[in-house]
């Protein structure tokens, strides 16, 4: 058996929910939500409606992401897309660039048939994409997909701290999105003209599992690092005050913020465990009523909006409009993901 590589994918056994760790939410028309750290769900399709959850019974002893159909489009427009989506930052895109990848992984559906993984390189918009198809046989059954590669010299992707290449697990899309498979072609392609309609039945159900990639023409075996490594890694594009699996917007008082203002409209300040990959957006949440944007004034049992704040890949600050003496608490998150 090879010596496993480093996988490139952060959070690729989808351990870590900091975001939404509640089960079946169901959406109309759109969505763009990240699920698992690092990865989003995301559908444009106007008139289709679909569930997204967690299974801890994924492949490899990981968990998975679950999509599932809830309202059927069996005519998609040319612009209808639905997938899964992970972004991978300009310095690790760096250590991939002008070589050959092998991404794999384990992908479950109800609906058996053609499906499509694409690449996309570029920054603020993808500028060249890599299409390849891969084959569900069997319904509702574990299958281990490996694709190889070669990844792209052009393109106009981050080199730094932006987006280096976007990997797009497609379930749906439109044939807007269609492109020659096997092939670097320019532009931002999802599919081959191949590819099934995942939204053409309520009750399609998709999983994606223990996602694995690493440089050269081998998939060598998936393993998963330890918790507080992967954790500390997702923790460079979210963290929260909040414990690892309670969503943000809980009223909690389980990890709050709690400090007491000296002088009048006092200020306050909190370092990250983990520098960020950029300044992050600073929400602030109130523990007694789960209220976004504003802290809780303990001293005067209200919740109150800080006059100003600021953030910058290191930690954190806000202006309070509390009174001296008052007693302040408060939860946080600050968010500097890939969009």
């Amino acid at each position: 058996m090879p010596t496993p590589n480093p996988n490139l994918i952060i959070n690729g056994g989808l351990r870590i929910w900091q975001r939404d760790y509640s089960p079946n939410k169901t959406v109309s028309n759109s969505l763009a939500v990240f699920t698992a750290d690092r990865f989003r769900s995301v559908m444009a399709a106007s008139g289709a409606g679909v569930k997204y959850s967690y299974d801890n019974s994924g492949a490899e002893n990981c968990r998975a992401l679950y999509l599932e159909c809830t309202t059927a489009k069996t005519s998609l427009a040319t612009a209808d897309y639905w997938l899964w989506a992970y972004n991978v930052e300009g310095y690790d895109f760096n250590l991939i660039r002008g070589k050959t990848v092998t991404i794999s992984f384990w992908i479950k559906a109800s609906k058996t048939g053609t499906y499509c993984i694409s690449f996309g390189v570029g920054d603020a918009s993808v500028a060249r994409s890599y299409v390849a198809e891969f084959a569900v046989s069997q319904a509702n059954t574990w299958e281990k997909k490996t694709i190889t590669i070669p990844i792209t010299t052009e393109g106009s992707p981050s080199t730094t701290n932006g987006r280096g290449m976007s990997i797009r697990w497609c379930l749906a899309a439109g044939s807007s999105f269609a492109s020659t498979k096997d092939a670097w072609v320019s532009g931002n392609y999802l599919c081959s003209s191949s590819q099934a309609n995942g939204l053409d039945a309520v009750g399609n159900k998709f999983w994606l599992s223990a996602i694995k990639l690493e440089v050269g023409s081998i998939a060598t075996p998936f393993t998963m690092p330890p918790l507080a490594a992967e954790l500390d890694a997702c923790q460079r594009y979210f963290e929260k005050s909040y414990n690892l699996s309670v969503n943000p917007g809980t009223i909690t008082d389980t990890g709050r913020v709690v400090a007491t203002a000296v002088i009048n409209n006092d200020y306050f300040h909190r370092d990250f465990k983990t520098k960020k990959r950029a300044s992050p957006t600073l929400v602030l949440y109130s523990p007694t009523t789960g209220n976004a944007g504003v802290y809780r004034n303990a001293s005067s049992g209200s919740d109150q909006t800080p006059s100003s704040s600021i953030s910058a890949e290191s930690n954190f600050a806000f202006v309070s409009i509390a009174s001296a003496g008052n007693i302040l608490t408060y939860h946080w998150t600050a968010d500097a993901e890939i969009t």
